[in-house]
């Protein structure tokens, strides 16, 4: 209960008791609004109740002493709650009109924006490098052909196509017969069978290669090509190896080797070395 209560209390019943039956009587009939005021006095030799609410005039009754403190402070509890009743609470007053109006702020100013269109930047063409053109060259020099009989000396031409990184070449290899008497014995593959002075033999093979370096390119691939030794011509595959290392713009020293084997009934391994001087015709 948050109603105030005040007691001023003298008479013939016992303050204590009758406090505290005026307050229980008086929370079981109702619970009295926050804002009520209700006093309990003796005066003038009778027991009076007072009651009050906030912004209404004071109320009061006076109370019987007949029947006994009990009965007094049942009656003063119904005097109370009825008089509360009867004493509406005071309506609320209206808010301030200046505090219920919205105050909307004053409206931004308006800034007029220019937009100003952005031009694509040009886009760069791809790199791209350019593989040089291919060259044709002219190479010339002293070779030597391995047969079943041994090494013998011969020439060889070569001409050949290149780009930066490839060579397609076709080349002439060929022994020069040694006169009787003055032959050159190297070491043979088959000791049962003696060299043949004056015999010759002869290569031409078309070969594609791989090539790396610039001013030493280094190539290699495989070979095809026809082998003869006298009257006799066989096919003949296998690999080539090819050195050319760069003496001017336009001249070159190469050292090249043919090893491969013919193809056919009867194999028979071979092998050319040269070592030429080139010249790039253009």
């Amino acid at each position: 209960m948050h109603f105030l209560m005040l007691l001023a209390l003298a008479g013939p019943c016992d303050g204590r008791e009758l406090t505290r039956a005026f307050h229980e009587r008086l929370e079981a009939l109702a619970e009295p609004p926050e804002d009520a005021t209700v006093t309990l006095l003796f005066r003038s030799d009778t027991y009076v109740v007072e009651v009050a609410r906030e912004g209404r005039a004071r109320v009061t009754r006076t109370l019987p002493l007949e029947g006994g403190c009990d009965l007094l402070a049942e009656t003063a509890a119904l005097v109370a709650e009825r008089v509360l009743r009867a004493l509406p609470a005071v309506a609320p007053s209206a808010p301030d009109a200046r505090e219920t109006i919205a105050v909307a702020p004053p409206p931004l100013p308006v800034v007029e924006q220019h937009v100003v269109p952005i031009e694509p930047e040009p886009v760069a063409a791809p790199l791209t490098v350019e593989e040089p053109a291919a060259r044709v060259s002219f190479s010339a020099g002293g070779a030597g052909l391995l047969q079943r009989s041994g090494w013998q000396p011969g020439f060889q031409v070569q001409v050949a196509r290149t780009t930066q990184s490839w060579s397609l070449a076709a080349t002439f290899a060929l022994s020069a017969g040694a006169p009787d008497g003055m032959g050159m014995r190297g070491p043979r593959l088959l000791p049962d069978r003696d060299f043949a002075f004056g015999q010759q033999t002869g290569l031409f093979a078309l070969s594609a290669g791989r090539c790396l370096g610039d001013w030493l390119r280094t190539c290699a691939g495989p070979y095809v090509g026809i082998r003869w030794a006298g009257g006799a011509t066989s096919p003949e595959v296998g690999g080539a190896l090819g050195i050319d290392l760069a003496l001017a713009a336009r001249l070159h020293f190469g050292l090249s080797l043919l090893g491969g084997t013919s193809v056919g009934d009867r194999t028979d391994p071979s092998l050319t070395a040269a070592a030429t001087l080139g010249v790039l015709v253009f």
